[in-house]
């Protein structure tokens, strides 16, 4: 019954969504100690990450073709604009060899990512590389096959090898890297479901896994897992973190094998392994990043609710103290996401007396206890209306928790006056918001108007930004954009396309509570309680008054 319900209320809109299950937290970790409510204190030094995301490479790019066209997807040779009555042959506007803002990336954009990145940043100082998936380019149904995947993939990572020399890339699948495009299916529903083997995915899990083994990113056991477990495994870096890299298509809603019996919040037996892995860091006091594609919290596709509850519960269970950090991509946007704590009154009594209290309803948050940030990596791919970019984080030697991060991008808008593309600096995350991310009981102070220089930007950084996002959403003079506006733009990479994704007039509240959301139900809540009719008391279980 329920599982007809999720399907009805997320694939296609027609019920009224059901709020996430009480999550039995004592199936997948320990009571939370007091000693993981405390980070560790950063070292002072520091080196570089790299993280690219998006790259979805579109081999069947055509220049010249309609790059403004009516259809999905634009710079094939058949895209049109109806509109305009144009084709290939009398393009409003022509795709430039080098990509335009509605297509998928050229070659020459793609491998341009790394032409000049020597010159943008100190390569000797990068350690290492995420990559938060999806290759393949954004082709219909009809038109893409096992052999194109295969390609894509292939070309993909020995572009990152070739590119990036001995820095290891850590990879997490995206949705648009399986076929057909976002279906995963879990290992119980197999044939054999003791055989893993008998997925029907498992040629994409055996592909993976064996060119992440080949490039030297992961050991022969490390690769063996991930063949096995759905293209996900840990990993310890040579600085000593456990990175855990995640099939983020077992929250996905597009993934139609996740609505059977979806009151298992963890039909995969991916979250529970993850659980685990957390707490074998946490004994062994080791720092863990978690890494996966699709972000657990609302991004315009919904999130399924009950899986990333038990995410959620994961999160706020092993922060601050062991999880230094968690990296998501898929919008194609330059954006964060803050988890709190919970609620004293979300752990719910159950039936049984002989039990202590273990089920906790996830949809009680107190949005005044920040706990964790999710960054979420600007895309290489323009498409959307968005300029192409990569970002690159100094990361503390011992906490690997994140201190600073710059973002560099390419102006799509120049692309067809450009001779090669041309990557640039766009902003730094310290200058752009530390002054913004002071708590106002402490601006009497002249030495607390700026984000102490040794503090991480962790979750406290990120939630005072939202705390000014929400008071000032106006700008202060029309000579200078407000926070929320700047944020805006940054979150575009700072595109002039008037028709891009994030570009639909949400309003300051439903952009700050979207920004606070980690879950697929909080982020629906945003959406159902923040619209242009609804202010007031709802305002309050966000944080928000």
């Amino acid at each position: 019954m329920r599982d007809m319900h999720y399907l009805c209320s997320n694939l296609q809109p027609l019920c009224e969504p059901l709020p996430p299950v009480l999550i039995d937290e004592d199936l997948y970790f320990d009571p939370k100690p007091e000693s993981s409510e405390i980070a560790p204190v950063p070292s002072g030094k520091t080196f570089d990450v790299l993280h690219l995301s998006d790259w979805h490479l579109d081999p069947r790019f055509d220049i010249g073709s309609e790059a403004n066209c009516t259809g999905y997807l634009c710079c094939r040779p058949y895209s049109e604009n109806r509109d305009l009555s144009t084709t290939r042959r009398n393009a409003s506007l022509p795709a430039s060899r080098f990509g335009s803002f509605f297509c998928d990336s050229p070659a020459d954009l793609a491998l341009s990512a790394f032409d000049d990145m020597d010159k943008l940043i100190n390569m000797d100082e990068l350690a290492f590389s995420i990559f938060t998936g999806d290759i393949v380019s954004h082709d219909p149904e009809d038109t893409l096959s096992q052999d194109y995947v295969t390609y894509e993939e292939e070309i993909t990572y020995l572009v990152f090898k070739k590119m990036l020399g001995s820095t290891p890339v850590y990879a997490a699948l995206g949705n648009h890297d399986t076929l057909p495009v976002s279906f995963n299916t879990q290992h119980n529903m197999n044939s054999d479901p003791k055989n893993s083997s008998s997925n029907v995915y498992q040629w994409n899990y055996d592909l993976v896994s064996s060119l992440w083994m080949e490039h030297s990113w992961l050991n022969d056991s490390e690769a063996s897992f991930a063949r096995t477990h759905y293209g996900a495994y840990a990993t310890t870096t040579a600085q000593g973190l456990r990175i855990i890299s995640l099939n983020s298509d077992f929250w996905y809603k597009a993934n139609i094998f996740n609505y059977w019996n979806v009151t298992n919040p963890d039909q995969s037996g991916i979250l529970k392994w993850l659980a685990d892995e957390l707490s074998a860091c946490e004994k062994r006091g080791q720092r863990a990043w978690i890494i996966a594609h699709v972000l657990t919290g609302f991004d315009g596709t919904a999130p399924l609710p009950n899986p990333t509850a038990l995410f959620y519960s994961i999160v706020r269970r092993f922060s601050p103290a062991t999880i230094a950090a968690v990296f998501f991509g898929h919008t194609h946007q330059d954006q964060f996401q803050i988890f709190y704590d919970y609620l004293p009154s979300s752990l719910q009594s159950t039936e049984d007396a002989s039990r202590p209290a273990a089920l906790r309803d996830t949809t009680q948050v107190d949005f005044s206890k920040p706990l964790q940030v999710s960054y979420i990596g600007p895309s290489i791919t323009p498409l959307t209306g968005l300029n192409a970019g990569y970002r690159v984080y100094q990361i503390d030697s011992e906490t690997f928790s994140v201190i600073n991060s710059q973002t560099f991008i390419a102006n799509m808008s120049n692309s067809l006056s450009w001779k090669k593309p041309i990557w640039e600096f766009e902003y730094d995350t310290r200058q752009a918001y530390s002054e913004a991310a002071v708590d106002d009981s402490q601006t009497q102070d002249p030495e607390s108007l700026q984000w102490p220089a040794t503090s991480p930007l962790n979750a406290t950084f990120w939630h005072l930004v939202t705390e000014r996002m929400r008071k000032s959403p106006e700008s202060p003079s029309s000579s200078s954009p407000s926070l929320l506006d700047l944020y805006n733009m940054y979150e575009s990479k700072s595109s002039s396309a008037t028709t891009r994704r994030g570009n639909d007039n949400t309003s300051p509240e439903q952009k700050v509570c979207f920004l606070r959301a980690g879950s697929g139900w909080l982020g629906h809540q945003c959406k159902e309680h923040f619209g242009t009719d609804a202010r007031g008391e709802r305002e309050k279980a966000f944080g928000l008054v």
